[in-house]
């Protein structure tokens, strides 16, 4: 969301800058809202302008430059009403920095950790709601990193391995679209291995859960051949 302020105001440096970036001089608007935090570092126009510049990094994909500006903002601003939304903008830079989930997840769990922040300490907030959106699709992303790594045990014959990041989807991201294929994986890989009575057991959540599911129907082919009842949820 682009940051907005009242800049109507006798500060004619801060007009121009605002002039500036309403035309599309990004860079110039940047200097001048520099000047604007130097020349009135004890007014209002002070911590405005640092927003301002953060954003027009951001708004121009600078997202390095904009985390930098916005940790500066909260050193020296860390009251200003403001806050609430420079905490929802160091989220978002995060955000649109992850990865595929083949790749590492570093800026995930960064943007995680500061969305959750943003939500603890500004529930109420407009960008609450946004943050726990954001937090989902993340959610996605992280189980389908440990899908991936455990599609890969398992194409290596590693069902340990593969064992244990199914588990970690099914214990830590059960809301994901995910969950259904990490039960009927486990169900194959407990197969697999003869531990029939395992399979059974993981197929039943499986069906409980999720019993118009293509995975449940998957492994209820593969349990049903031991003529073991599965139940059906309604």
């Amino acid at each position: 969301e682009i940051y907005q302020c009242d800049w109507s105001s006798d500060v004619c440096s801060s007009d121009l800058a605002m002039d500036e970036y309403r035309n599309g001089n990004a860079e110039s608007a940047i200097e001048k809202f520099k000047m604007v935090e130097k020349d009135y570092s004890y007014t209002e126009w002070a911590p405005r302008s640092l927003l301002m510049t953060a954003y027009i990094y951001y708004a121009a994909n600078r997202c390095t430059d904009t985390l930098i500006l916005l940790e500066r903002y909260v050193k020296f601003y860390p009251s200003h009403p403001e806050r609430v939304y420079v905490e929802y903008l160091k989220g978002v830079c995060y955000f649109e920095e992850v990865s595929e989930f083949s790749k590492d997840q570093e800026k995930t769990l960064k943007a995680m950790d500061q969305f959750k922040l943003l939500i603890k300490n500004y529930p109420e907030s407009e960008y609450a709601y946004d943050a726990k959106y954001k937090m989902d699709l993340l959610n996605d992303l992280l189980a389908g990193k440990e899908m991936y790594v455990a599609r890969y045990y398992m194409n290596n014959k590693k069902w340990a391995a593969a064992i244990n990041r199914l588990k970690i989807i099914i214990d830590k991201y059960q809301n994901t679209i995910y969950v259904e294929e990490a039960l009927y994986r486990l169900v194959e890989i407990y197969h697999k291995l003869g531990l029939e009575e395992d399979a059974s057991k993981v197929a039943a959540i499986l069906g409980y859960n999720f019993n118009s599911s293509e995975w449940y129907k998957k492994s209820y082919l593969l349990v049903s051949t031991n003529q073991i009842a599965l139940p059906k949820k309604d």
